[in-house]
This record gives C-alpha cells, structure tokens and sequence, in this order.
C-alpha cells in the first residue's frame, strides 16, 4: 500500500532538490556575467581627491598632482 505521508515526503525532497539546483545555476550564471562583463571592473584606480585623476590602486601619491593618497 501507498502512504500519502511518505509521498508527500519524497517529493518534497525532490522540490527542494530541484529548487537548490536552480539556485546554485543561477549564483554560477551571476558569477559567469560580473567575470565577463567589460563594464563591471572592480575598484582597481584610486581617484585623487585633489586633482580627480585615475590612479592606480598601488599608488602611494597622485601621478598628477603628487598629492599623498592614503588608502
């Protein structure tokens, strides 16, 4: 004989199966667009306060200006 309650058990866990797989696809499909997105760069200048230029994040002055950054 079929018990309804271990039906009901067993699809569960075959939902929450299915809706963890769907998630982690989604979380690589994420990763996937922000690593090859050629807008999305990570904080890699450093902006002078004083000046404005673009710096390079290992800079310890402004290569403009030559005002101390701090960061």
């Amino acid at each position: 004989m079929f018990n309804p309650q271990i039906v009901a058990r067993r699809l569960n866990k075959f939902t929450v199966n299915i809706q963890a797989k769907k998630q982690k696809k989604l979380e690589l499909k994420i990763e996937k667009e922000i690593r090859f997105n050629v807008e999305y760069q990570p904080n890699l200048i450093v902006k002078c306060p004083k000046c404005g230029f673009d710096n390079p994040m290992r800079a310890k002055t402004c290569f403009n200006c030559g005002f101390k950054l701090n960061f």
